[in-house]
């Protein structure tokens, strides 16, 4: 029989310890905050959300953070679709679905200075951002299937990243690199079809698990303790390993490359017929990869490479060769953003990190204005906008500002508001 006074002070022993931690808890969440520690910084409190069609959306309705090493960014919004930007309406003319991934979702941006917002400016239409992060070219098809397509735009631009969109569209390319939340394709029983069993929670949180992430520093540090020596840089080659997506950049990648090449050519041509049926117009932009750009640029190769470890099959410009073919047999239009870049880079001799941030490979809000005037001036002659006269992009300090152009290429962390 359990003695009644021993169970009471037991009872009030638990009961203080509790009370302690809780105490505990409380001054160390105090104190986190006042004293600042990368254990508890973090990326972001954006969230995405599973979705059966698509793999994964951003929450919607969003206002909510993104922060990086060299970017603070306190407000990425979502509309009720969870895609970034206002409410879609039909407001202006013309109206332009814009598909990607990050860099079209562009989480490090604020609205204002965001390609959207600016082509919106130049265009005189209403721009809706379709982008989202890690979306190769057959789920950027999905989401104008499951989103887009009933809205009927006037003008659809498919931003597309080679570096990894086409390792996007092949199960045994993502799947091997941790992407394991998007459809992808593969082969089975003899033929390339869709995988439909990707995982649909990996991305999302649960509401109780969002809100910690968001409040609670002491859960952060634990987080980091947790994930402690996880990620080991793999030894030896990238090259060697078949899945890395720089094997984009191989004539003789092997069998598995050239399936996730004629997945990705068979996105693009679907999503002309499908535009053609609507009397949309297509435009694929074709957006320069980092290896690109530092060959361009004459700067060293990412990821520490150097040439010597570069394959013999390795060519620079195959990707996008690769791309001009698949555009010209399906009547296409596309536009290069890299010859661009490459010679306002030249022009202004401009310094590193370029057209991106020094601790991330998207664009700042330099590359962003470029690339919506290289876009622009790219409809305008092909005559899908009404031209309107068009300066040529002003040089760094005048479209960043002194102030935000210091801390770019002083590599100092910006805060935007």
């Amino acid at each position: 029989m359990i003695d009644g006074k021993k169970l009471k002070k037991f009872s009030r022993f638990l009961l203080r310890i509790c009370f302690s931690l809780a105490v505990g808890l409380v001054v160390l969440e105090l104190l986190l905050r006042l004293i600042p520690m990368k254990a508890t910084d973090f990326n972001s409190t954006f969230q995405f959300m599973p979705d059966s069609t698509v793999g994964y959306l951003p929450a919607h309705d969003q206002d909510d953070a993104y922060n990086t090493q060299c970017v603070r960014n306190p407000h990425v919004q979502t509309n009720s679709l969870g895609l970034r930007g206002p409410e879609w309406g039909k407001q202006g003319s013309p109206t332009i679905a814009l598909l990607g991934d990050s860099f079209i979702l562009g989480l490090d941006m604020p609205e204002k200075m965001h390609i959207a917002t600016l082509l919106g400016a130049s265009t005189q239409g209403e721009v809706w951002n379709g982008g989202v992060s890690g979306y190769g070219t057959y789920q950027a098809l999905l989401l104008w299937r499951k989103l887009i397509r009933a809205r009927k735009p006037e003008l659809t631009l498919l931003f597309t990243f080679l570096e990894n969109d086409v390792w996007d569209n092949h199960c045994g390319l993502c799947r091997p690199g941790g992407q394991i939340n998007s459809p992808c394709w593969e082969r089975k029983n003899g033929e390339l079809s869709p995988r439909i069993d990707f995982q649909k929670d990996g991305d999302s949180k649960s509401w109780a698990k969002a809100w910690l992430i968001k409040n609670c520093r002491s859960c952060r540090i634990v987080n980091q303790w947790r994930r402690g020596g996880r990620h080991e840089p793999a030894a030896g080659n990238i090259f060697d390993q078949q899945s890395h997506p720089y094997n984009v950049y191989r004539r003789q990648a092997g069998p598995i490359w050239e399936e996730a090449w004629s997945v990705y050519a068979w996105s693009l041509n679907s999503l002309k017929r499908e535009c053609d049926s609507l009397g949309t117009k297509l435009l694929v932009v074709n957006i320069p990869g980092v290896i690109q750009m530092a060959k361009l640029g004459g700067d060293a190769l990412p990821d520490g490479l150097t040439v010597g470890q570069l394959p013999v099959d390795f060519d620079f410009d195959y990707p996008s060769s690769r791309l001009d073919a698949i555009t010209s047999a399906a009547g296409i239009e596309s536009i290069h953003l890299a010859p661009g870049f490459s010679a306002y880079r030249d022009r202004h001799q401009l310094a590193s990190p370029g057209f991106q941030w020094c601790c991330d490979a998207h664009w700042n809000p330099l590359g962003h204005r470029i690339a919506a005037d290289l876009v622009y001036n790219e409809l305008a002659r092909l005559g899908w906008i009404e031209a309107r006269s068009v300066d040529e992009t002003p040089p760094p300090s005048e479209v960043l500002g002194e102030e935000l152009m210091r801390a770019i290429y002083g590599c100092e962390t910006v805060w935007f508001e």
